[in-house]
């Protein structure tokens, strides 16, 4: 079993310009490798790292002979990356331009995270279903089939869902049947979004669900806000499971 991690979850700095975002460009593979050794400085070993639309126009997602090498002696050592797609372009998008440029983000995600010899679930690409368009499991149906139409079973092993806060979109009741029980992707509980969605279940029922859609060697992931979130002694390791802890939306001292 592994050890608990505490984490962060990161967004990539942006320059504000007369009303207009626009993004440093930044290599990819430097970027991580300071967070990690500013993450390990405040005791955090699980950073994930939040990529939006913009971000994907910038990025360089070349990695470098010392940069992979450096990243291989960290993940050795016990930290653990996942990378978190949050943009407007999805597989389920009803336009063909957008399902095209979901697919790239994704190929040019798990390209990067093929470089390092890890099982699929310790380094994974975090997604959202997309809008459900007022019809969920025809929606998943599409999300796995899509997935299915590009990627090699070796990849899909690579990807984990997380749950929405829109009412209107996908819980984790949603996500058990709709996708893990289709292509065994597992599910990352934001519990910042279940307030606003819980899919008829408590907070300790999609928790469990969630965990119980990880291998039992690797830690499930739980994104969450301290004082947000209140959790029981038996809440923090459900199916006797180590959780990797992710703060959500700020850094908080250790």
């Amino acid at each position: 079993m592994n050890a608990h991690k505490t984490g962060i979850l990161i967004r990539f700095p942006l320059i504000h310009k007369k009303g207009k975002k626009h993004a440093y460009k930044v290599t990819f593979s430097d970027f991580i490798l300071r967070k990690i050794q500013e993450g390990l400085s405040l005791g955090y070993k699980c950073l994930i790292f939040e990529i939006s639309d913009d971000d994907f126009d910038c990025l360089d997602f070349s990695v470098g002979g010392e940069d992979k090498k450096s990243i291989s002696d960290y993940l050795k050592s016990g930290t653990r990356l996942s990378f978190y797609i949050k943009g407007k372009k999805h597989l389920t998008s009803d336009s063909e331009d957008e399902t095209e440029q979901a697919k790239s983000q994704i190929i040019h995600c798990l390209d990067f995270i093929k470089e390092f010899d890890l099982e699929g679930q310790e380094f994974p690409l975090i997604l959202h279903v997309g809008g459900a368009k007022g019809d969920r499991k025809g929606t998943m149906d599409d999300f796995c089939k899509k997935l299915e139409s590009f990627l090699s079973k070796e990849s899909i092993q690579r990807i984990a869902v997380i749950n929405d806060e829109k009412p209107s979109l996908f819980s984790v009741k949603d996500l058990l049947p709709g996708v893990f029980y289709k292509i065994k992707i597992p599910i990352v509980f934001r519990s910042t979004s279940y307030p606003t969605n819980q899919g008829n279940l408590t907070l300790n029922e999609s928790l469990f669900l969630a965990a119980s859609t990880w291998k039992r060697n690797i830690n499930p992931i739980f994104i969450y806000l301290p004082g947000n979130t209140k959790l029981s002694d038996d809440q923090t390791r459900p199916f006797d499971l180590e959780l990797d802890f992710v703060f959500d939306n700020r850094l908080p001292e250790p």
